[in-house]
């Protein structure tokens, strides 16, 4: 087929200069005879064991040799070994199709390939090709690699109980206990300056020594002419997913690519030294760069001397990824001619991304993006980096990096250009930064244009060592103009109310209310990160109008034996460590005591109150648990961990209701109480503002237990069943909780502000300090969504207030409070409540330390 160019006619402004009647390839498309083979016809079992590499490469060739067509995976579970593609096979996966890799490394022989754009040894991919024409993979199937067994992880990106059970599978840690590697052999290469490199004096033994650690990439295909993939689900890779390497009329369309978040070097797809490309339509969620043009490392690239050219690609979305859309960092034989279009990030490290280092070489030219959108971006959403350092884009947590230092060096063949490049019409909503530009001393990036753009960003425009840049048509909107943050906002309306001390509507005088502490624990979380005199000293006013200077707190009777009275000691706990001052350890110490005291179970929960003999609710292991915590962790009483965990335990042994996985309010072991069932204890039903007590004492109480006390797991594995549970029951459409949780659209029952405050904030602390997985950042960014949209009303003074919160909800007393679904929806509704503004500064303030809590 002879190759057609479709003119596509572009004018922009560019160093003072036009570009016109640039043309667009069109690719050759695959075509295959409609003969077809299923590969059970050489044998192949669908059992989930028995090796398939035989048949299925028997079917392949068996094909080929007759000219082309069609080999059938059905549907089933088919292990195998790797794959090799033939000319004129078309590799077809059924619906429910799932070609699973094995991880019996020795299945993968050693073979001269190519690793980050230099010539290397390497495992043999699971599929590949080499000087083929005319090939596909198609189908509605999933292919993957198996690359949890190749792949090396590390701890910071794991939960604790995701570390430990992978540390528990096998393999062995790196010396600081901070990376674990799935082999002996995997550790030893990763010790070593690229060892896969091909060169004298390297023996078969010593590639064999480091086998494990040369993970080849999924799919490969070599100096194969017109490609098809399509429809497929590619993931799991042992690193890159698919890599097309010095091919040419590849066609990639409606392909979902998928990798853990983690997976290092799981980019999607890595296109190098390859021309007339066609990427459209397609899914990309991975732990590296998503659609990423290279063409070579260094000199080796260089010598090879062939760009990466003449592709299109257009109408595909990213979800995690480093970067969006990508250029290098090896393009040492250059990048030109590419074009895309109607692409949309949500959620990526960095959007648009040109990345590369001196000693690269190559020149990038002649881009041309448009038409792209993007939300929530971590860092940049537009970057050009001359000083890329093969790290992740955006440091972890407490990690610190130095600027590169400038130095001007003489140009060579090692200097990498970044030159005529077009970007129109973006649209980004959310990023760290909009655009950072920097070149070298020696060598700018030049002619870039970025024109009709709307972006809302922490920071605009960074630009170092650059030349021709023209900005047209730029809209730019700090996300923290001319305002405060959501939890400053609501801080605020807090401090207006509540002056000098904490007293209710009814109340006659101040009163030592467990509310003040949730208020003053969100305040606190909002210090924490504006450091602002004005949070802390709201807190330290609020807090010595009941503790004096002997310690003594106003308002505040021990033989009470209220859980609800220890709440405020984590306030206390917090002037302490800030202060030094003996008469907030002394008040501390006091309400400690308590807890030596308070009476308990006969299985040794604490009673909620005295008045409530026998009766753990959930509301009591917040009110108790991160103070005990706090308290064990400050003063050294390590024991205390046992009791703390024991409290949630014996909630969730009681409490929790198979069936749905929620945990009722309450739970009687005396059985004693109307609200109780007779034969559980249980109360009859799930009201969310407990549940959402209940989770954020998990995610407290966690921050102060030792890393190997056993509780942190037994913690841990409550919170992840809790999480699973409340995320089944959020709506769908407003993102927000019913006021009882599983009677959806129930007549009187509404979305309540406090509980879905309080149930975002576990999940995304959870998510933060990995005790939840990653899955659950989702449902956290769309609660906070909705309450901002349902719950969230401006003043005329340009303060907020919430609406939506209930006043109270309890069990028993007087009058008496059965559990009733009527009892629950017939408390009253008010605005401003100080549990509902406490909850959701406290949520807004977590959410704002992931930079996705938005602006008001």
């Amino acid at each position: 087929m002879k190759t057609r160019f479709v003119t596509l006619i572009l004018l922009i402004l560019a160093g003072g200069g036009m570009v016109q009647g640039q043309e667009f390839p069109v690719i050759q498309a695959a075509s295959f005879p409609k003969d077809t083979v299923y590969i059970t016809a050489y044998g192949a079992k669908a059992d989930g064991h028995s090796l398939n590499t035989k048949a299925i490469n028997s079917a392949i060739d068996a094909v080929a040799a007759k000219g082309g067509g069609v080999v059938v995976i059905p549907a089933g579970l088919w292990m195998t070994g790797p794959v090799t593609l033939k000319s004129n096979v078309n590799l077809h996966l059924q619906q429910n199709a799932l070609l699973q890799f094995t991880s019996d490394f020795d299945q993968y022989p050693l073979v001269e390939g190519n690793w980050e754009g230099l010539p290397q040894m390497r495992n043999q991919s699971p599929l590949s090709a080499t000087g083929q024409q005319n090939i596909a993979i198609t189908g509605k199937g999933i292919i993957d690699g198996g690359g949890d067994a190749w792949r090396m992880v590390k701890r910071d990106k794991l939960t604790e109980s995701q570390w430990k059970s992978l540390v528990s599978s096998g393999g062995m840690l790196s010396d600081d206990k901070r990376t674990w590697y799935p082999s002996i052999k995997a550790f030893k290469g990763a010790a070593m300056k690229n060892p896969g490199v091909i060169e004298p004096g390297k023996t078969p033994e010593f590639y064999n020594s480091i086998k494990d650690f040369l993970r080849p990439n999924l799919l490969v295909l070599t100096n194969c002419k017109r490609i098809l993939l399509e429809g497929v689900i590619i993931q799991n890779s042992p690193a890159w997913c698919m890599h097309p390497l010095m091919s040419e009329h590849i066609t990639v369309r409606d392909i979902t690519v998928r990798n853990p978040w983690y997976a290092q070097n799981g980019d999607g797809i890595d296109v190098e030294s390859c021309k007339n490309v066609l990427i459209e339509n397609s899914v990309f969620d991975v732990g590296d760069d998503a659609l990423c043009m290279k063409s070579g490392r260094d000199e080796a690239g260089r010598k090879r001397g062939i760009p990466t050219q003449d592709m299109i690609i257009r109408n595909c979305v990213v979800y995690h990824a480093h970067g969006g859309f990508v250029v290098g960092s090896e393009m040492s034989g250059g990048v030109k001619n590419i074009y895309v279009s109607n692409c949309t990030f949500i959620g990526t490290d960095i959007g648009l991304r040109f990345k590369s280092a001196r000693g690269r070489g190559g020149v990038v030219e002649n881009i041309y993006i448009t038409d792209i959108t993007m939300r929530d971006i971590a860092g940049e959403a537009i970057l050009f980096d001359m000083y890329y350092m093969a790290k992740d884009p955006v440091p972890l947590a407490g990690e610190k990096r130095e600027a590169p230092k400038a130095e001007l060096l003489p140009v060579n063949e090692g200097t990498p250009v970044f030159q005529n490049i077009a970007i129109n019409n973006v649209v980004v909503n959310g990023a760290a930064k909009a655009i950072f530009l920097r070149g070298l001393p020696e060598m700018p990036v030049k002619n870039i244009a970025l024109m009709n753009m709307n972006l809302v960003s922490n920071k605009y425009l960074e630009a170092v060592d650059t030349s021709g840049i023209v900005l047209q048509n730029i809209r730019w909107q700090s996300s923290q103009a001319e305002a405060d943050t959501w939890g400053e906002k609501m801080s605020r309306t807090a401090m207006n109310i509540y002056k000098d001390s904490f007293a209710l509507e009814n109340d006659k005088t101040a009163k030592w209310r467990y509310d003040m502490g949730v208020v003053l624990k969100g305040v606190e979380a909002v210090w924490q990160q504006n450091q602002q005199q004005e949070y802390f000293n709201y807190i330290k006013r609020l807090i010595d109008f009941y503790v004096d200077g002997s310690g003594n707190i106003k308002g505040y009777r021990k033989d009470e034996f209220n859980i609800d009275h220890l709440n405020n000691g984590k306030n206390i706990l917090f002037l302490y460590e800030q202060t030094g001052s003996e008469k907030y350890k002394k008040a501390a110490a006091l309400l400690r005591d308590q807890l030596r005291h308070h009476p308990r179970t006969k299985s040794g929960g604490f009673w909620h109150k005295k008045i409530y003999p026998w009766q753990m609710w959930l509301d009591g292991l917040y009110m108790g648990q991160p103070f005990y915590a706090q308290y064990a962790k400050l003063f050294n009483e390590p024991e205390d961990f046992n009791d703390i965990t024991r409290q949630f335990v014996l909630m969730e042994q009681y409490g929790r209701d198979k069936k749905t996985g929620l945990l009722y309010h309450g739970w009687d072991e005396s059985r004693e109480q109307r609200w109780a069932n007779k034969k559980t204890g249980q109360s009859p039903n799930f009201w969310s503002r407990a549940l959402g007590w209940y989770g954020m004492a998990m995610v407290d109480a966690l921050d102060y237990f030792p890393a190997d006390h056993p509780g942190r797991d037994s913690i841990t594995g409550i919170l992840n069943r809790y999480a699973k549970a409340v995320v089944n029951y959020q709506d769908p459409s407003s993102g927000t909780w019913w006021d009882v949780t599983d009677k959806k659209n129930a007549p009187g029952n509404y979305h309540e502000a406090s509980a879905s405050a309080m149930i975002t904030y576990t999940l995304a602390k959870g998510v933060r300090m990995k005790y939840l997985p990653a899955v659950y950042e989702k449902a956290a960014q769309k609660g906070f969504e909705g309450i901002i949209k349902e719950f969230i009303e401006k003043d005329n003074n340009g303060g907020i207030n919430l609406k939506g919160t209930v006043a109270v909800s309890g069990l028993g007393g007087n009058p008496y409070r059965d559990g009733s679904y009527d009892y629950y929806i017939k408390e009253p509704v008010i605005t401003n409540d100080p549990k509902g503004i406490g909850a959701f500064i406290k949520c807004a303030a977590e959410m704002e330390l992931r930079q996705r809590g938005g602006k008001p």
